[in-house]
């Protein structure tokens, strides 16, 4: 699992603004919305599964703990890094597949997009 420290923490105000229309840029792919902030420190990340998507919260914390790994994959991949100073949340969409394989290239695709944004 992402250290803590690398976490977004959306409870606080200053954080939660990253959903405001204007605040942050919108990427989206087939399965997975990301909204992505430039910050003052380093890259921090939040993943969300709705309740809209997901009735029970144990399949939520799964889906959830699975996006976290797609994101520890690509900063092992060196796709994304710690010294870039952005926010990132990823959110998966009410309609997404149930095979893993499927959310990853999906996943993979989103970075290549995001990548694009940063460069």
């Amino acid at each position: 699992m992402l250290a803590k420290k690398h976490r977004l923490n959306l409870s606080s105000l200053k954080n939660s603004s990253i959903f405001e229309k204007g605040q942050s840029l919108l990427i989206g792919s087939e399965f997975f919305l990301a909204y992505l902030r430039s910050n003052e420190t380093g890259l921090r990340v939040a993943c969300l599964t709705p309740k809209a998507a997901l009735s029970k919260a144990t399949s939520r914390n799964f889906y959830r703990r699975f996006m976290y790994s797609l994101v520890e994959e690509q900063i092992r991949n060196l796709t994304l890094s710690f010294s870039l100073k952005n926010d990132l949340v990823f959110v998966l969409k009410r309609k997404f597949s149930e095979d893993k394989n499927d959310l990853q290239k999906d996943f993979s695709a989103l970075m290549q997009k995001i990548k694009t944004k940063l460069i």
